[in-house]
């Protein structure tokens, strides 16, 4: 694997401490007009897994433009890399890979993960009003990859 990105979460007594990191491979190179695999992979410290969560891809930057099936640039060439049942894949697998098709010269470029996951703690009593200090939201853990794209020679 190569570079990460961990977020270390820590909560009052009786909460679970987690570790979360996602991980990309640093490059993938692709001809034009081929399909492109991103992968995207992330640990949990625990072996619990999460039951809600999501993720998103960027170019260039977190936030930046949406890398999706109906954005832009990109649109009707997106979709996920799980053959079938992506919660699944995405939750107990911890894939959050995507597939880019018919690729283009202007696709070169850096691509952001970012992996937002939901934990909850049932506690054993509930009071009115007080937030409970074990509902944990960790959001926004993210690594990049670069994608470099070439001609392809006839």
């Amino acid at each position: 694997m190569g570079p990460s990105l961990m977020c270390y979460s820590l909560c009052a007594s009786g909460c679970l401490l987690q570790n979360i990191q996602v991980s990309q491979i640093p490059a993938v190179s692709a001809t034009e007009g081929s399909t492109v695999t991103l992968q995207c992979h992330y640990t949990l410290s625990s072996t619990e897994n999460g039951s809600l969560g999501w993720y998103r891809w960027y170019r260039h930057v977190l936030g930046g433009p949406e890398v999706s099936n109906n954005s832009g640039h990109f649109t009707g060439r997106v979709s996920s890399a799980c053959q079938s049942d992506c919660q699944n894949e995405f939750i107990n697998n911890r894939s959050a890979s995507i597939q880019l098709h018919r690729v283009q010269i202007p696709d070169t470029g850096m691509y952001i993960c970012e992996v937002t996951l939901g934990f909850w703690r049932v506690s054993l009593a509930e009071y009115p009003g007080v937030p409970d200090p074990c509902s944990e939201r960790h959001r926004g853990q993210h690594s990049h990859l670069t994608v470099s794209l070439y001609t392809q020679q006839h």
